[in-house]
């Protein structure tokens, strides 16, 4: 009870999961003949279970930095853009106000 809060026993996130579980505690003597059967079966899996988690957990950790880094690149051109956007608004402003400036002059002699 403590691990999930009020709200989440009214949406129902945890309760399906110990359901499940207490079905499994139900059927055991019939599980346990099964057991016996698959023994053998399970050993072998167990390896190869293993090696893919290995393999599972690499490809993992490649697409996560493949995602980092592809992240990071489009952050960087995001702000240089952000950057040359800025510098050419910048720009823009200084040759208004030069060209306001000299417009200004211009006037101020024709009088």
């Amino acid at each position: 009870m403590s691990l999930h809060t009020e709200e989440e026993e009214e949406e129902g996130g945890g309760g399906g999961r110990r359901r499940r579980r207490r079905r499994r505690r139900r059927g055991r003597g019939r599980r346990r003949r099964r057991r016996r059967r698959r023994r053998r079966r399970r050993r072998r899996r167990r390896r190869r279970r293993r090696r893919r988690r290995i393999r599972r957990r690499r490809r993992r950790r490649r697409i996560r930095r493949r995602r980092r880094r592809r992240i990071r690149r489009r952050r960087r051109e995001e702000e240089e853009e952000e950057e040359e956007e800025e510098e050419e608004e910048e720009e823009e402003e200084r040759k208004a106000k030069k060209k306001k400036k000299k417009n200004n002059n211009n006037n101020n002699n024709n009088k």
